[in-house]
């Protein structure tokens, strides 16, 4: 709102000691990396002296959970005072990511509402804008979502995804008048990268405080490889294109959109760097659990439920504040209790996404037999 750099991490420090914010901001601990348009979308709230404005964001917050229960409900057509509305309602409230969002001021509530509502079936094309608009202020969650919105094939879908990734652009251009447009992306590709820099507190190569709760393969492989570092860029890699082919599989073939929406969001959850409070996003696969589970309670919901449970704690954090240093540094304590919620986000992704995989390759094979009878005949 001054014109000066958002990125540039005294200037941030300067601001915040100017508000008189307590909290650690800026390097080494929370370097600004939130993309322009979500500046802009919260600079209203920079005008209030800082207390008021943290609590607005938590007002915001609250409320974006509540549109997220209203529109799960009735995308499922629950009645609201169902008893899977109310479970759904437990859960949000239950959740340690919804805490943990609450009391950072994370915008992720924020933008799954923008999500929910831009694929909210009788969304139209104003609603749609608005709630991609509102999901790009984190820009690596909604993509999967935007390719399940295409998949529709509707003129007013693809004209909102335009025009929301305008608005983005538009946004970049905005914030960077003031100091041009190569200044402002050299300054934020810094500030990202400033977060991952070797042996920073999120690189994700340590096995420290920093990773305990990302929610973030590569983190994890680092964790599980740590005999052999090297090996990791190239095994994720692997893993994350082998992911974004069952996906584009799921989106493609799988009608269910609950199940969609739960693979989508384990997905984003492990292909880039997320944290625990991002564990919001599952309450799309929750509220689809729930509604599954009312209707038939087979081996797959109940493992599935299982899987969940420990996002119910902050679990990560818990362990890596408690255990003593000579039990951390234990392989079987860094690579596989600490970062276990890491461990269950693998679990559903490959849970959900295995029956339409198996039934997309079985007729594939289906066909290929059909061909090769025609040939030989």
């Amino acid at each position: 709102m001054r014109g000066l750099d958002p990125y540039d991490d005294s200037m941030l420090k300067a601001e915040g000691a100017g508000s008189g914010i307590t909290t650690p901001i800026g390097l080494p601990n929370f370097p600004a990396v939130y993309p322009p348009l979500a500046l802009i979308g919260t600079a209203p709230v920079a005008l209030l002296p800082y207390p008021v404005a943290r609590a607005t964001v938590l007002v915001l917050n609250v409320l974006a959970l509540a549109g997220c229960w209203w529109l799960l409900a009735r995308r499922f057509w629950w009645p609201t005072k169902d008893a899977r509305s109310l479970a759904l309602g437990m859960v949000i409230l239950s959740l340690a990511g919804v805490h943990t969002c609450l009391k950072d001021g994370q915008l992720t509530p924020v933008v799954l509402l923008g999500i929910l509502a831009a694929l909210d079936p009788g969304a139209g094309r104003m609603r749609s804008s608005l709630g991609w608009i509102v999901a790009l202020f984190k820009y690596s969650i909604p993509v999967p979502y935007m390719a399940l919105s295409a998949r529709r094939q509707t003129w007013e879908h693809v004209v909102a995804l335009f025009f929301a990734g305008g608005l983005f652009l538009a946004g970049v251009a905005v914030v960077a008048a003031p100091l041009g447009i190569r200044a402002l992306l050299h300054s934020y590709t810094a500030s990202v990268n400033a977060l991952f820099t070797a042996a920073a507190w999120d690189d994700p190569s340590q096995i420290g405080g920093g990773t305990a709760s990302m929610l973030w393969l590569e983190a994890l492989l680092y964790r599980v490889l740590a005999f052999a570092p090297a090996a990791v860029p190239a095994l994720n890699a692997i893993a994350i294109a082998m992911m974004v082919f069952v996906v584009a599989l799921l989106i493609l073939r799988c009608h269910d959109e609950g199940r969609l929406l739960l693979v989508i969001a384990a997905f984003v959850l492990l292909s880039s760097y997320h944290r625990v409070y991002d564990a919001v996003l599952l309450l799309p696969g929750i509220a689809w659990l729930i509604d599954r589970g009312a209707r038939r309670l087979g081996w797959e919901t109940v493992f599935l439920a299982a899987l969940f449970v420990p996002f119910l704690l902050p679990g990560p954090a818990a362990l890596e504040s408690t255990l003593s240093d000579a039990l951390k540094s234990h392989w079987p304590v860094y690579a596989l209790a600490i970062p276990h919620q890491t461990w269950c986000l693998v679990g559903i992704f490959v849970v959900a996404s295995r029956g339409v995989v198996a039934e997309a390759l079985a007729s594939h094979r289906r066909r290929a037999g059909v061909l090769n009878v025609h040939v030989v005949t």
